[in-house]
């Protein structure tokens, strides 16, 4: 859900984090650039303005709320001189038509005194930055919540692959679990472990820190930014279940590279060991579900339904002053839809009984980790990866 970048010294701007912002955020780009105090829009694939030494604060948009279009793309003028930007999304405001931050701006905070903006945008799980172009000052809002690398201000860490992470299970490049959390990271390509270590596989595997014993493991590489990490981490359940450690990992190619690897804490009792952990297809309870490099499916119904590695097209709408201003744009995942100015409707919805499954947090009784509904009467436990009925949760 966007993201801005307060880049405020003469340094030059890296042209690859501006082109990944845009990747993840393609509806819309605005710029006040901070030398000048002038504001540009553009659309967000023309990121290549801020391959520069200009000091600039810049918002790329990911629209949840609101039409895509130079009308909705920040910043919005307060008043007078004041403007605003947005990361996040306020529930209750905007609609089809005018997204959130613009209601913020010109409903909300134009009729409240500055010295009340603080106070109210702070009480907002959002990150914002106000600013004055005759003043030439610019304010960040819920500041600890922010991400500072290289001297730059993001509002978020997702433009940053600064971590090189290995996997040898469910994760790797076409599995299951790679198709929810890794799609998005870049794939390095395949090594193997410098070190033997035990791979045990028990249903799932289980990569144990015993040097000098088992095999050199098979792995999958990518570098993931600071929000993958932190995901791949709560999918392990690191430190306390798995713990992440740094290695040294032998490419294909000879060279060496260090990268953080996911270590079970159990101990080695005699097990199987294994060089390579494979992932075949199975069915479970009526679902059929195969494995490619992108696709994740299940083939309960006849044509199936695409899930989290499928790409799926969604048409957008035209930016309103420009002919040739059209976006196809592709998702890893199907969008909710975001309802504004409904009140009542959610709680209509909710009586629903699938709804209501949808928002229930359910565990697994095995491993105790959360389960995901899956739409229809089943559960999906990724630790255990695989796919369990009512009977099988608590």
């Amino acid at each position: 859900m966007c993201i801005i970048i307060i880049k405020n010294n003469n340094k030059q701007f890296n042209k690859e984090t501006a082109k990944k912002a845009s990747q993840e955020n393609r509806d819309g780009l605005g710029v006040v650039w901070l030398d000048t105090w002038k504001v540009t829009y553009h659309k967000s694939n023309e990121y290549s303005v801020l391959d520069t030494t200009r000091p600039f604060i810049a918002h790329f948009r990911y629209a949840t709320v609101g039409k895509v279009g130079l009308s909705n793309t920040h910043p919005f003028r307060i008043r007078g001189s004041e403007y605003l930007m947005m990361n996040g999304t306020i529930r209750g405001m905007g609609c089809s038509d005018r997204c959130d931050t613009k209601e913020l701006a010109e409903d909300v905070l134009s009729k409240m005194p500055k010295s009340q903006w603080r106070d109210y945008l702070e009480k907002h799980d959002s990150r914002f930055v106000t600013f004055n172009v005759k003043e030439q000052s610019y304010q960040i809002y819920n500041k600890k919540d922010w991400y500072k690398h290289d001297g730059v201000w993001y509002s978020k860490g997702n433009v940053h692959e600064a971590h090189v992470v290995a996997v040898y299970g469910t994760l790797k490049k076409g599995y299951s679990n790679y198709n929810w959390h890794l799609t998005k990271s870049t794939f390095v390509g395949e090594g193997v472990t410098q070190d033997k270590y035990p791979l045990v596989i028990s249903g799932l595997p289980y990569l144990i820190e015993q040097k000098d014993l088992g095999h050199n493991v098979k792995v999958h590489l990518f570098t993931v930014n600071d929000d993958v990490l932190r995901g791949l981490d709560r999918l392990e359940g690191h430190p306390t279940w798995y713990e992440r450690k740094q290695i040294p990992i032998v490419m294909s190619d000879g060279s060496v590279m260090t990268a953080w690897i996911y270590f079970n804490h159990r101990t080695y009792n005699n097990e199987q060991l294994h060089e390579e952990y494979v992932q075949q297809p199975y069915s479970y309870s009526g679902y059929g579900r195969s494995y490619g490099d992108t696709t994740y499916s299940t083939g309960r119904y006849s044509g199936g339904t695409q899930y989290a590695g499928s790409r799926v097209g969604a048409s957008r709408s035209t930016w309103d002053d420009y002919d040739d201003m059209y976006y196809n744009r592709n998702y890893a995942m199907p969008k909710q839809k975001v309802f504004a100015n409904t009140k009542g409707m959610f709680d209509v919805a909710v009586k629903d009984k699938k709804i209501d499954k949808w928002s229930e947090k359910k565990k697994c009784m095995v491993c105790l980790s959360t389960v995901m509904y899956d739409g229809y009467d089943g559960y999906y436990c990724n630790r255990c990866d695989e796919f369990v009925g009512e009977s099988h949760i608590i």
